[in-house]
């Protein structure tokens, strides 16, 4: 008998020939399926039938793909049934079993077939809060509809599904799970898993129940506080970090001064020194017993070798309904987030170098380096070069969101069109002044609680250590025979215009301008951006380009936008930006911040006028446009001589390689850059009442001395006043590194003063770093 199909008032058959073909397949559906059931149709007879009676041609694979997709992950949502036995098709009054070899050979072929998911580069890494926090981050509860995340997929019409009511799991002795099923959840547990790789947790989240997914959540927090106490203690201590003894250590009580930092010294080790032999793996196991988990100096030292992350015993989940195996290849990017190069090294290892860039590219070492960064205990030593992520952004992008992450209350949004919904910094746990760590117990008090951001009251202004660390970091990235283009446009404050839909993307001054200006904006008590200076004095000599122009729409950065379409983007340079910033905002900030944006513009605008005034003596000389930085154009003389040249030793490293590193073309440039270095190096901030800057450095000198063209006042910064007797530099070179130093990039106290007059002297704050020579 003829099934009673979809028809006309005239008996006709709706065979839906007026709408696209993509939308013909739900139309049809109802169609398909009882055709599929009352005559019990093969898919070959099934598309030779739907071709002929209703013009729908579709390929045999096709239905597969559009019926038993569904199926599956309607199947694959209900983890408690045990076999597809409890699956029933009905439409039209007939009723039909699943076709299980039928739907078992699809489930293997589309296993076989499927494309390898595309690895979201750190995607593992970011999950390092717990659940609470999370639920937090989400800001309701989970909604109970059936379409909402946490409940999985609605179940199609067509398709009745009776759950194992037992209360026993598929896995039970009374339910084992069917040959059928057993691909079926295998197949579901990989597309969950690919999900979560791709980063499409929203799609994930309608795939799983509100239990799963605080399973879920819950193993990858453990599994990222596992991972990062193993990294950051490696090679002494516990051997597994268990999470009794993680709370052990780190307890949720324990109060934060928020005022107060710490800081690294470098050093260099001359002494030699024969390390004992090693303890056997015997005696290690009859000491681990002995230390105190709370005091570190009575770890030991344990043996290297043991895979301890292929041991799923840190977490209190026993069952994750994921692919775990695919999910925990992150190892590397836990040890750099540490920022413990033994554990990074161990990683590593030393047989395979050849094999690095495709074990590093796709978790992004160097920008999780600058998003980790820690003055207080480690400084700079895992970054190397300025690479891009798929976001356009540079690793001094990151150095400079780590800036104001760490010492504003800045929102993301202000950092451009690809942090908008972002609701919180990642990184946020490590704080570059050494105060607190991921595993620092009032951070995992705060994350507990149900916060995920760092409230306004931990943080202070951008001080000396976190200074710098990002100082360090800018060296290390451009001072060696890897340095990447400096000027290579940044990432950060891109934004379209609203009438072209062009993209405006701004240069790397010009983004360090910015960031400054949210600094001051939405900075803290105290700012002076005296950091800001520091970090735009250290680029300029590493010769980024103060020149360059960017597209910007600078009515719309400083809140002159208006409603209309009318495009308001200009080619300006980072001074030109600078400017834009008018005095209905200056005004409201205080006077010390003030004098640090005055101090900007004025080092931005007095090289700028003397790259100029160098092109127009070298065009007028030589008829062209020929890169003149390196000579020496103040216009107190019409030449440049020889004995003018810097003579610093980098130049006779940068002649060996080829290569120009240094900017040597601004001699009031080099003895600031000198003096910001001393600066760093002799003086901290050590209790809540003293000054963020030292009574040495005064960048109302600077300001004088660049726009009097007066070096006197800059002679006040590099020899001292009655105020700071016994403050005198070492001598330097015309673009401000001293002579006679291991590594100009890292410079040591005693390599940069004269006589010792620095207050760095509490060594409960300060952690000692073996200085290494620059990377050439």
């Amino acid at each position: 008998m003829e099934p009673s199909l979809v028809s006309h008032a005239d008996g006709s058959v709706e065979r839906f020939l007026h709408i696209p073909y993509d939308q013909r397949w739900e139309r049809l559906k109802s169609t398909i399926i009882q055709i599929c059931i009352e005559d019990d149709s093969r898919i070959p007879q099934l598309a030779k039938r739907m071709k002929e009676q209703y013009s729908f041609d579709a390929r045999p694979h096709q239905y597969l793909y559009q019926f038993k997709n569904a199926v599956v992950s309607t199947l694959g949502k209900h983890r408690l049934v045990s076999s597809t036995s409890d699956a029933t098709l009905h439409e039209g009054g007939y009723e039909k079993a699943l076709a299980k070899k039928t739907l078992k050979q699809h489930i293997y072929q589309s296993i076989r077939q499927s494309k390898p998911p595309s690895w979201n580069a750190g995607i593992l890494l970011r999950h390092n809060v717990p659940y609470s926090a999370l639920l937090c981050s989400l800001g309701d509860s989970p909604p109970q509809d059936a379409s909402s995340p946490g409940t999985g997929p609605p179940t199609p019409q067509y398709l009745t599904v009776n759950n194992n009511q037992g209360g026993g799991s598929p896995s039970s002795s009374n339910n084992a799970i069917s040959p059928t099923m057993q691909p079926v959840q295998k197949k579901e547990s990989l597309d969950r898993a690919t999900l979560f790789i791709e980063s499409r947790m929203e799609e994930l989240m309608t795939r799983i129940t509100s239990e799963e997914r605080e399973s879920i959540i819950t193993w990858l927090h453990d599994f990222w506080m596992y991972s990062f106490m193993t990294a950051k203690y490696w090679g002494r201590g516990p051997k597994i970090w268990t999470p009794s003894l993680i709370n052990l250590k780190c307890p949720s009580d324990e109060q934060l001064d928020p005022e107060l930092c710490r800081w690294t010294i470098h050093y260099v080790n001359n002494i030699d020194y024969e390390y004992p032999p090693s303890s056997s793996p015997e005696d290690h196991e009859q000491s681990e017993e002995q230390f105190d988990i709370e005091d570190e100096s009575t770890w030991t030292e344990w043996h290297r070798g043991d895979d301890r992350l292929e041991k799923d015993n840190f977490s209190t989940v026993q069952t994750l309904p994921m692919a775990a195996d695919l999910v925990m290849k992150t190892t590397l990017g836990i040890a750099i987030m540490s920022r413990n190069l033994e554990s990074v090294w161990s990683v590593l290892g030393f047989s395979n170098y050849e094999g690095y860039p495709d074990l590093v590219s796709p978790i992004l070492p160097f920008h999780l380096a600058a998003e980790y960064l820690d003055g207080g205990r480690s400084c700079s030593n895992s970054i190397g070069i300025n690479c891009v992520d798929g976001l356009g952004h540079t690793v001094l992008d990151t150095l400079l969101v780590t800036i104001l992450r760490s010492h504003s209350t800045a929102p993301p949004r202000v950092l451009g069109d690809s942090f908008i919904g972002q609701s919180r910094f990642y990184g946020q746990e490590v704080d570059p002044c050494g105060r607190w760590d991921a595993d620092s117990p009032c951070i995992r008090h705060l994350y507990a609680s149900g916060e995920q951001t760092i409230p306004r009251e931990w943080k202070h202004a951008f001080c000396h250590t976190s200074v710098q660390a990002t100082c360090h970091t800018i060296a290390v990235i451009f001072q060696n025979t890897q340095r990447p283009d400096i000027n290579v446009p940044s990432g950060l404050f891109t934004s379209r215009c609203s009438r072209h839909g062009c993209k405006l993307v701004v240069g790397p001054l010009h983004a360090l301008v910015l960031t400054a200006f949210y600094l001051a904006q939405f900075g803290c008590p105290g700012e002076t951006l005296f950091g800001m200076v520091s970090c735009l004095v250290c680029l300029l000599v590493y010769r980024a380009d103060p020149c360059a122009t960017a597209e910007v729409s600078v009515s719309a950065i400083f809140g002159h936008d208006t409603a209309d379409d009318e495009c308001r983007h200009q080619q300006v340079n980072p001074a030109e930006l600078a400017r834009q910033a008018g005095p209905e905002i200056l005004d409201a900030w205080t006077p010390e911040a003030r004098l640090g944006w005055n101090t900007l513009i004025a080092l931005l605008e007095h090289d700028i006028a003397l790259r100029r005034r160098k092109r127009m003596y070298l065009e007028r000389k030589a008829g062209s446009t020929e890169d003149g930085s390196d000579v020496d154009v103040n216009l107190t003389s019409n030449k440049a001589s020889e004995e003018e040249m810097c003579e610093h030793k980098d130049h006779k490293e940068e002649r060996y390689f080829r290569m120009k590193n240094i900017y040597c073309g601004n001699q009031q440039l080099g003895r600031i850059w000198a003096t910001t270095q001393a600066e760093l190096l002799t003086y901290r901030r050590l209790t809540a009442h003293d000054s963020w800057l030292s009574a040495r450095f005064r960048m109302q000198d600077i300001v004088d001395g660049l726009k009097k063209s007066d070096d006197t006042y800059l002679d006040r910064l590099v020899d001292g006043t009655r105020d700071t007797e016994g403050y005198s530099l070492k001598d330097h070179s015309r673009c401000g590194f001293f002579f006679d130093v291991q590594n100009s990039g890292c410079v040591r106290r005693e390599e940069a003063c004269n006589a010792y007059y620095g207050n760095l002297d509490d060594f409960g704050r300060t952690t000692f770093v073996e200085a290494k020579p620059a990377y050439y």
